[in-house]
């Protein structure tokens, strides 16, 4: 999308969110003096048709998908130690090209497998200059499908995140100790489940899973992390041959 976009403020979303009917509205005004060196993010509250996990399993699930994500303020505010969420932020097209677009390697449709591309974009964004901003009207609610209750699928969107936090601690990094520390750690998580099995109960049986998955996906993505510039990326044309494509199609 970025190839075929001129500059402007870019509403990003997914297609399993109910927006505001302000929503862009309140991104315009909020963007309404800058052409460029800001990015936005607003609440992320939650459509739950069938129903929220338990309450103790909820601190397991990502940020939006089980509980809402909001900030305390009530005006758009500056918030240089937040990171927005992926269903409902807004950037420049000219930041965000700047900032070399969005890694292919990460998110949905991404080579690894791996969760936080928008979290990517917007560390890259805010290392350019740019300044978050919380927009408080720019509302949106993410659908809590009925897969997302099933424990198999949680678990596997665990593991997804794991991932990333391996990436980041390996990619350019040829250092052996973030290797060293993750494998006691994955031990630990080991020992740590077989010990919560032994206890029984739902919750310390989903605890010991939960750890497992967390720092298996962690070993995995330390290893990708260290062959980063092998791994293949989506192919992206160029702006002037996309738009040259797209025209020709039309």
């Amino acid at each position: 999308g970025l190839t075929l976009l001129d500059d402007g403020l870019v509403f990003m979303t997914d297609s399993d969110v109910r927006v505001d009917s302000q929503v862009l509205v309140a991104y315009a005004k909020a963007a309404e003096h800058a052409a460029r060196g800001c990015f936005y993010g607003g609440p992320v509250l939650v459509d739950a048709e069938h129903g929220l996990p338990p309450k103790w399993q909820r601190r397991y699930y990502p940020q939006t998908i089980a509980e809402p994500w909001w900030l305390p303020w009530e005006q758009p505010t500056e918030t240089p130690d937040e990171n927005f969420m992926g269903t409902n932020w807004a950037a420049f097209a000219c930041d965000l090209r700047e900032a070399g677009g969005f890694d292919t390697r990460l998110g949905p449709g991404g080579t690894t497998g791996a969760a936080g591309q928008e979290t990517e974009a917007q560390r890259r964004l805010v290392a350019g200059g740019a300044r978050p901003i919380y927009v408080p009207t720019a509302l949106a609610w993410h659908y809590l499908h009925r897969e997302f209750l099933n424990e198999a699928w949680l678990l596997k969107r665990i593991y997804r995140h794991a991932l990333e936090w391996g990436i980041r601690r390996t990619r350019g990094n040829p250092s052996i100790i973030p290797i060293l520390r993750t494998a006691i750690g994955r031990l630990n998580a080991h020992a740590k489940g077989a010990a919560l099995r032994m206890l029984g109960g739902d919750e310390r049986r989903f605890a010991a899973a939960f750890h497992e998955a967390k720092w298996r996906g962690r070993w995995d993505g330390i290893w990708l992390g260290r062959k980063w510039e092998e791994l293949p990326k989506v192919q992206v044309q160029d702006r002037k041959s996309t738009r040259l494509n797209s025209s020709h199609r039309t």
